[in-house]
Formats: C-alpha cells, sequence, structure tokens
C-alpha cells in the first residue's frame, strides 16, 4: 500500500465527548503537512472549559459501571478496538504520514504496534494475575491476638487522562499503552488529542467509540496551539475533582525540575530515587549550567570579600607595640625552644605559662 494525500471526507473536525461528536467553540486549527508544506482539512475548533466538565463529567458517570465489567468483557472490548483500526488502517495510515511527515513504513509498523498492545492488554486480563489476588485466611487461635481473613487485589481507581504524544501519532497517542492499559484495568478515559494530529486522532477516536457504548473522550486544547505549552488545560484536567489519575507524571516532573525544586523532593513525589530522576529527566535540567555558574560565582566573590577582610594589616592599639621579626623572644617562647631542643614533649601547661596566663 502506498500513502497518497488522505481523504478528508469522512472527518468532522468535531471532538467526541461521551461518544457524541461535538463541535469547538475556539479558534480553528489545521494540521500541517510537512512534507508538501500546506495545512490540512478539516479545520478544528478548539474546545473550551465547558468541553472539558462535560467530559471529566461523562467520564466519572461511565466509571461505576464500567468497572463493574468482567476481564472477558474488556478484553473484548480492545479486540475490537484493534479490530477498528485494522479494518481503516490505510485511511489511518495516509493522514497520519500527511500529518507527521513520518515515513510510511514507520506508520505502517505504529499500526501493528497499536494494535498489539490492545491484543497484549486483552491477553493479560484473560489471564488474570494482573489482579494481585492476595489471600490471607484468618488465624483465630494466634496468640497473642487472633488474625482476622484478610483478602486484597488491585481495582481500578476512577477516570483516567491521557495526554496524546506528537512524535509517536498511533502507539502513544489516542489508543495507545496508557489509553489500553487504563481501559483493560476498568477506568474510562478522558484524551488531551494532540494539537498537530487532529485527523488521526478523529479517525482513532472513532474506532473506539465504534467499539462499546463508553465514555472515549477527545477534545483539543481551548487555549494554546502549542501543546507542550499547554499547562492551563493540563493543569485544569489533571487537577479536576472527577479525575482520580492521569497519566501527567513527566509534564509534572519536567515543570518541578524547570522550578527549581529539590531534586531529593521530587524524587520523592515520584517514588523514584535520585540516580533514577537525574538519568531519566537530565533533558528538563537543561540550562542549569547557567544558574550553577551563578552561585559557584556568588560564591567565589563572598570568599574573596572573607580572604580580603582576613588579610588587611591590624592596627596596633595604644597600649601594645607592634609585633616585629626582630623582637627578642619572650620567656615562654625561650622555654619551649629549649624543650624543643632536648626532644621534650607536652602541652603547653607543662613548659610554664604563656603571656597572659595565670
Amino acid at each position: 500500500m502506498t500513502a497518497t494525500m488522505p481523504d478528508t471526507s469522512g472527518l468532522t473536525g468535531k471532538m467526541l465527548i461521551a461518544g457524541s461528536a461535538v463541535r469547538g467553540s475556539g479558534t480553528p486549527i489545521r494540521a500541517f503537512d510537512p512534507s508538501a508544506g500546506r495545512e490540512l482539512e478539516p479545520a478544528y475548533p478548539y474546545g473550551d472549559q465547558s468541553h472539558v466538565e462535560a467530559a471529566c463529567a461523562a467520564a466519572a458517570a461511565a466509571f461505576a459501571d464500567y468497572r463493574s465489567t468482567t476481564s472477558e468483557e474488556r478484553a473484548q472490548f480492545l479486540e475490537a478496538i484493534a479490530a477498528n483500526i485494522e479494518a481503516i488502517r490505510d485511511e489511518v495510515i495516509a493522514r497520519a504520514v500527511a500529518e507527521s511527515g513520518l515515513p510510511e513504513a514507520r506508520i505502517t509498523g505504529e499500526v501493528g504496534r497499536t494494535t498489539g498492545q490492545l491484543r497484549l492488554f486483552a491477553d493479560v486480563l484473560r489471564e488474570g494475575s494482573w489482579t494481585g489476588v492476595r489471600i490471607d485466611p484468618a488465624l483465630p487461635d494466634r496468640k497473642p491476638l487472633p488474625r482476622p481473613d484478610i483478602r486484597q487485589r488491585s481495582v481500578p481507581l476512577g477516570a483516567v487522562a491521557v495526554f496524546g504524544a506528537s512524535n509517536f501519532p498511533l502507539a502513544f497517542s489516542v489508543a495507545g499503552g496508557d489509553t489500553a492499559s487504563a481501559l483493560a484495568a476498568g477506568c474510562p478515559v478522558v484524551v488531551k488529542a494532540h494539537d498537530a494530529r487532529p485527523g488521526t486522532s478523529e479517525l482513532i477516536g472513532r474506532a473506539i467509540a465504534d467499539a462499546v457504548d463508553i465514555p472515549v473522550v477527545l477534545y483539543t486544547n481551548p487555549q494554546f496551539q502549542r501543546s507542550d505549552l499547554s499547562l492551563d488545560v493540563i493543569t485544569r484536567l489533571a487537577g479536576h475533582p472527577r479525575m482520580r489519575v492521569y497519566d501527567c507524571r513527566h509534564a509534572a516532573a519536567t515543570t518541578w525540575l524547570r522550578a527549581g525544586a529539590p531534586l531529593g523532593e521530587v524524587a520523592r513525589r515520584l517514588g523514584h530515587s535520585v540516580e533514577t530522576l537525574v538519568s531519566t529527566y537530565v533533558g528538563a535540567l537543561d540550562g542549569d549550567d547557567l544558574e550553577t555558574n551563578r552561585r559557584i560565582d556568588a560564591a567565589c566573590q563572598a570568599s574573596r570579600g572573607w580572604l580580603a577582610d582576613r588579610a588587611k594589616p591590624v592596627e596596633p592599639t595604644a597600649d601594645a607595640e607592634p609585633a616585629s621579626p626582630h623582637s627578642p623572644p619572650t620567656e615562654h617562647g625561650k622555654r619551649r625552644r629549649n624543650a624543643v631542643k632536648q626532644g621534650q614533649t607536652g602541652h603547653a601547661a607543662d613548659l610554664g605559662s604563656g603571656p597572659g596566663q595565670a
């Protein structure tokens, strides 16, 4: 199959909220084809705060019903998504190539990776060990106190927010690994589609929504055209009271580090060691050499001032004669010199009282 200019007749330029197409109310944006040097149709108007609220409310409302589905039902759902993506494979590849400028072979492989991830999570659901079931039976005769029956397993926490990537239009985007794992766990998903991949995101979003009637939500950024600057909408979505968990660890860690937060505290909040934090987020520390140089320079300036103060000559007081290299030795000095010549050791107190000593 050779990628051609994508057919835009099937694209609506709308967001998907709870499976329904919703047109944004803000400034329209268009994807850009870097190989042709032109914008792509259709236009996608930005959403606003009301769309964020609607998406989060729909996801929260669906949580109780979706979490009660069985592992087999969720496995079939993931497989249906994979099948729907494969059914529009040619259209997805053509649009993703146009929007990203990536080679067709790369996008073709990413389609396979995306559907493979979905089917992998379906297999994990059927295998069952992911729940981490543990049963500690009661020990009523245990001394000094009896042990009650204790049972535990992993359970879904709530609606999940996922932020689409630009460098992986499929595998780390609307139906990528983050979305697949959340849906497998029993969590509805709200996806913030990347601004540079609106057409690809709509196609994949529809493939998900057509698989089953649950709130899988796509909405675009209401304020910025560069998603890496979308701190306002990220904060609103990630901090929304209806959203229990969100795939925003890297954005949060990068923001904290660039704000100058201590490495130890950031590592603690992320559950990392400091070594892992530094190796993972070294890119977020770019530019710290300037701040480090500033601090070193300030410390050197302070040290030079301290040394200059110590190097100033001491003015003699009115009742004291200035010391001279040729001044005659004191009695205390004579006793110390004689002791050294004779090989004696001991404290100053053993050699007699010095000046000012009783």
